[in-house]
């Protein structure tokens, strides 16, 4: 060993190495936890979109409304997880009786894991979802 690091093949060695853990590994790859609000379309109760994402569940193909997306786990921005969101459709996986909530015009939250590279989302539970603005709880009146 020695013999092949005095001809700087060791330094070659640890930078394929490097370069294949790279290259087997980018961002995209990974898994992310996330949670999604927004509105299945079509929907009285969906607001005109700017962003939506296509998912594939089952056999049918839904649109859905984006409002919010909060990454819980995964190492990447918001931002950077609706831009990929935007580029490709989506598979839905998940129980039956989970994905019978994304029925035309549900507001729901979606609390999912994103596996980009593979086009999938795997959906643990969709949730009613807050309506878009109301983040902050209602102020409260003091007592007189």
């Amino acid at each position: 060993m020695s013999l092949l690091c005095a001809r700087g093949l060791c330094a070659l060695g640890a930078l394929l190495t490097l370069v294949t853990t790279a290259v087997a590994q980018p961002g995209s790859m990974r898994a992310f936890d996330v949670q999604i609000d927004g509105c299945v379309l079509p929907g009285k109760a969906c607001d005109p979109a700017d962003e939506v994402i296509k998912m594939r569940v089952g056999e049918r193909e839904v649109s859905f409304a984006l409002d919010k997306l909060i990454v819980i786990r995964g190492g990447r921005s918001g931002g950077w997880v609706r831009d990929e969101l935007r580029r490709r459709p989506l598979r839905a996986y998940g129980p039956d009786e989970v994905l019978n909530g994304l029925r035309p015009g549900a507001r729901v939250r979606l609390s999912a894991t994103l596996r980009l590279s593979e086009g999938l989302v795997l959906v643990r539970a969709v949730n009613p979802a807050e309506e878009p603005g109301a983040d902050t709880p209602p102020a409260q009146e003091s007592p007189r």
